[in-house]
């Protein structure tokens, strides 16, 4: 019996509901070239800040909120970027809520060049918890082709900016953007991790009908990330972070983030199941490989017509079998007899392995 643990973030008994306020195309200086905010979000219209009550009121009638953190959040554009006198109203409403206890934060989303001390103090006065920031990539050459407006180091001075002001910070990246390579999106990551922001987004960059991305993909001037290719640097970036203690909130866009609007590039309904049963293909591989030899010539010849049993966490045991059965499929091309079983006194990825040697192979 072998027993394998790869550092994971417990799972919290505390949930999150996060109240979306959408204010699309509000306040963005430019358009970026991957960018059709109005096909990603499903909305054409902000809701007016004298809804905000309302919309918040309605949510939580439909909601379990036993246990769970409330948040107000304004999400869809670049919420510091509207006019003062917007932010304000949205942001006095948004106070209300959090002094009547009837939310519990106040989070919203906007671009590193959106953020400065006018920006900070206007936040801080009116109780933001959160800000995540649209940082795609550390790169400045990726950023020069995605036509973002800013250099990378505006974005790392506004993320310590957050931080400083004791806003907790949340940075959003995207992989394959033009110009951008795995090795580049690693290295982003890596900067991130010396940020130490209290959590992250990971996106794969996708062609949305009416964005510029479009009009280059149609020229075969830009080639999108294939799936497979996405899901394996996905699954890169997640240990990296996970390796650093930094919380992942999301990976890959929700399926109804304006998929209809979708042109090309690695999108999937589950896209994360797909990034999780990467990891653990291999975590199981590796793990076979390191307790037979990884240099044995006869590696995979020990393993052909034994049975093996692995035992994981319930929460995680789908995500070891693998999505629709990947992982349990590939290992059955050796092993006789493929088992899973659930063990709750192992955590996170940890697993353990049983191999028993079948006498009638």
């Amino acid at each position: 019996m072998n027993n394998l643990m790869i550092s994971d973030n417990p799972p919290s008994n505390i949930g999150h509901i996060n109240i979306p306020i959408f204010i699309p195309e509000e306040g963005c200086p430019n358009q970026c070239v991957f960018c059709n905010q109005r096909a990603i979000t499903n909305h054409d219209v902000a809701l007016p800040p004298d809804m905000v009550r309302q919309f918040v009121n309605s949510w939580l009638e439909k909601s379990n909120t036993q246990n769970k953190v409330i948040s107000v959040a304004f999400f869809g554009g670049s919420f510091t970027g509207i006019p003062v006198k917007a932010q304000e109203a949205y942001l006095k409403e948004a106070l209300k809520l959090k002094e009547e206890n009837i939310i519990d934060q106040i989070r919203l989303s906007t671009r590193p060049d959106y953020i400065n001390q006018d920006v900070i103090t206007r936040l801080t006065r009116h109780s933001v918890d959160v800000v995540e920031l649209g940082i795609q990539s550390l790169n400045d050459h990726v950023l020069s082709s995605s036509k973002r407006g800013h250099t990378s180091q505006t974005a790392i001075e506004a993320c310590h900016a957050i931080k400083a002001a004791g806003m907790h910070l949340i940075m959003q990246t995207m992989i394959g953007l033009p110009a951008s390579d795995s090795q580049t999106d690693l290295r982003t990551a890596a900067e991130v991790v010396k940020i130490k922001p209290d959590g992250v987004r990971i996106y794969p960059c996708l062609v949305y009908k009416d964005s510029e991305l479009e009009d280059l993909y149609l020229k075969q001037l830009f080639t999108p990330l294939t799936l497979d290719e996405a899901v394996t640097l996905s699954a890169q970036l997640t240990l990296l972070y996970e390796a650093s203690a930094i919380p992942i909130l999301r990976i890959g866009l929700h399926a109804s983030s304006g998929n209809q609007a979708l042109i090309a590039g690695p999108f999937h309904p589950s896209f994360k199941a797909l990034v999780e049963t990467e990891i653990w293909n291999g975590l199981l591989k590796n793990h076979l490989k390191e307790f037979y030899g990884t240099n044995s010539v006869n590696y995979e010849a020990k393993l052909i017509g034994n049975n093996i049993t692995i035992k994981a966490n319930p929460s995680v045991i789908n995500h070891a079998v693998g999505f629709e059965g990947r992982n349990k499929k590939e290992l059955a091309q050796l092993f006789h007899e493929v088992r899973f079983q659930k063990e709750n006194s192992l955590n996170g990825r940890e697993f353990e392995t049983t191999v028993i040697v079948n006498s009638a192979s």
